[in-house]
């Protein structure tokens, strides 16, 4: 079988870059040939086969040798109904998943990635995309190996994507990795009530809270300059106010920090910004007591 043979050809050249016997190909794909065609006979079946030169090439070349023909071993039992070229196909060898950073906070990133191989001289191309609910909409400028989305929101929660992965030069076929899900889920809140107030010499004062949403179980505080009054970090957050310790040494004035809570997804709220106002201590009066 190797006198049918199966010629290559790049450009404009006569020279063939890939040739290949019938019987070499079998060989190579596994086929048994005789159990294919029957001499003098009647029994014709159908043989699909498909080659990769792993070289460029534009047009292909069947050629059946003078022997077979002379000897009539062919005859009606081989016939080529159709040749075509198929381009190149990448290989995703890493699908992206659902758990590099799909399960994330409000605000915050996330990110996809995926791994492909691609044949010899090509460049890969990417383009993720995402379902609406209809149809698969291209991402703009999502054209890496890796998504960024660099501020997540409510309406991405639950949403799919994918990437097409291509070349960016020759006869490439497309391939698409598996569907994956982006999961956000929601930070919390919180309404401040009336700004604390109080006395040089006080060493509590209350900031009270009318109102929470997203459940949140623990509440931090920075202060601004000057930052004479602690930071508190990762403090339950009690049911009603919130207890700020002030040092008996902070001088008059008035304070501006930011408190933000947690739930125990580990989101957390966008600062809130509150004042506590230190008002001087009042000296106490001379008193002079006088008989006539």
């Amino acid at each position: 079988m190797n006198g049918i043979k199966f010629k290559g050809y790049n450009g404009v050249s006569d020279i063939p870059v890939f040739e290949k016997g019938l019987g070499e190909l079998s060989q190579l794909l596994g086929l048994n040939l005789l159990n294919l065609i029957t001499i003098n006979g009647t029994t014709l079946k159908k043989l699909d086969i498909t080659f990769k030169p792993a070289i460029q090439f534009d047009r292909l070349e069947v050629v059946f040798e003078r022997g077979l023909l002379d000897v009539e071993l062919l005859g009606d039992a081989l016939r080529i109904y159709d040749v075509s070229l198929a381009p190149n196909t990448p290989t995703i060898v890493s699908q992206p998943t659902s758990a590099i950073s799909s399960d994330v906070c409000e605000g915050t990133a996330a990110s996809f990635s995926v791994t492909a191989s691609a044949p010899n001289g090509i460049t890969l191309k990417y383009q993720w995309q995402y379902y609406d609910g209809s149809s698969w909409i291209d991402i703009p400028s999502a054209t890496s190996y890796n998504l960024n989305i660099s501020n997540t929101t409510l309406a991405m929660n639950n949403r799919f994507y994918r990437v097409k992965v291509g070349g960016t030069t020759g006869c490439v076929q497309e391939v698409i990795s598996n569907n994956v899900i982006l999961l956000v889920k929601p930070i919390p809140t919180i309404t401040l009530g009336t700004m604390p107030s109080e006395c040089k010499g006080v060493t509590n004062a209350t900031l009270a809270y009318n109102a929470v949403t997203g459940n949140p179980n623990s509440y931090s505080i920075t202060w601004n300059a000057p930052n004479t009054i602690p930071a508190v970090s990762n403090q339950s957050l009690p049911a009603d106010a919130i207890i700020l310790n002030v040092p008996p040494t902070v001088n008059a004035g008035t304070y501006s920090g930011y408190i933000t809570v947690k739930n125990s997804s580990g989101c957390i709220s966008i600062p809130k910004a509150f004042t506590l106002v230190i008002h001087p201590k009042i000296a106490s009066p001379n008193l002079i007591i006088s008989s006539n």
